[in-house]
Parts: C-alpha cells; sequence; structure tokens
C-alpha cells in the first residue's frame, strides 16, 4: 500500500466520522453482525474497499458534555484523533499481512481479480468470522484470498485504545501481479 493510498483512506475515514458526528448517528439497537452487507460500511478509495461498522450507536449529546470547558473538548478531541489514527494503522497492517499471506501458485500468477472478504476482527485480534461478500470470478483466487485472511487471523496485535468491541471491515484483497 502507498503512501498515497494510507492518505486517502485517512481522509475518508475523517470525512466519514466527521459527517456521522455532525448528522448524528442512528440510536436504534446495535444488530448483531450477520452475512448481509447492510451491517458494513464500504469506503471505495481508488479501487481500495475498507469499511468499518461500529458495534455500538452513540448520540452527539454522548460524545460532548453540555458543560464541557474547552480544555476538556480539546482533550477529548485529542484522544478521538489517537484513536482514529491507531484504527487507520491497525487496518492498515491487517490489509498489508493478509496480503502477504497470499500462496497463489507461479502456476496461478497470471490470474487477476479482486475478492471482496468481510472479516469481524475480535478483541484479541482474532478473526470470529470470515465471509467472500464479491467473489473474484475465479475460484481459486476466492479459495486463496480466505486461506490469507484465516493464516493471518491474531498475527496482528490489536492496540487496546481500539477498545473491546469486534470490528468488521470489508477488504479488498487483490490479485493483479505482475500488472
Amino acid at each position: 500500500m502507498t503512501d498515497g493510498e494510507r492518505t486517502a483512506i485517512a481522509v475518508v475515514l475523517s470525512l466519514a466520522v466527521h459527517w456521522l458526528v455532525l448528522i448524528g448517528w442512528k440510536t436504534e439497537a446495535p444488530r448483531t453482525a450477520g452475512p448481509e452487507t447492510d451491517d458494513i460500511v464500504v469506503i471505495d478509495t481508488s479501487g481500495m474497499e475498507i469499511g468499518i461498522s461500529l458495534a455500538t450507536s452513540i448520540t452527539l449529546e454522548q460524545t460532548v458534555p453540555p458543560a464541557a470547558s474547552t480544555e476538556k473538548t480539546s482533550a477529548d478531541a485529542a484522544a478521538a484523533e489517537r484513536r482514529r489514527e491507531a484504527m487507520t494503522r491497525y487496518l492498515d497492517q491487517v490489509s498489508e499481512s493478509i496480503h502477504a499471506h497470499r500462496r497463489i501458485s507461479d502456476a496461478g500468477r497470471h490470474l487477476v481479480g479482486n475478492a471482496l472478504c468481510r472479516i469481524v476482527i475480535e478483541s484479541d485480534g482474532r478473526f470470529s468470522s470470515v465471509a467472500i461478500l464479491r467473489g473474484s470470478g475465479d475460484v481459486e483466487l476466492d479459495a486463496d484470498a480466505m486461506e490469507a485472511v484465516r493464516s493471518t487471523s491474531g498475527a496482528v496485535l490489536r492496540p487496546r485504545m481500539l477498545g473491546g468491541n469486534a470490528i468488521t471491515i470489508a477488504l479488498t484483497i487483490k490479485y493483479q501481479f505482475g500488472l
């Protein structure tokens, strides 16, 4: 992943978070994540898809107390920024690790495709659920993508500051050898 792609992902995530705060998050009870794509927000940044499903809903009133001081507000904003940066770094590491675990044989290196996978990351960094949301069009690539995700489970240490809630992501695993 290039620095430009990382920057684009950070900007898109930041815009999405700001939009959610300004509009106000729905206050309905959280749903349990199922295989449906309704539970996942997919962010498209020039071919790189990473999404996050927030496990708990909060409202604007919950994020900023009515009588909050300026110092407390700036400290909260700084903490939120550190958490956002930690989330971005963590998701980049997960993506890089999964891509490093692709094992297509030399005979399959002519294949090109992208498999969109849904991954639920638990608090210990292990993946509790993995599914193909959109296949690559090739059975061999899809099977390799699933194996790459499974072999990465628990390999990337999840930062404590991200909390204990499960994180659901949609990640495109790219197979574009020699392009």
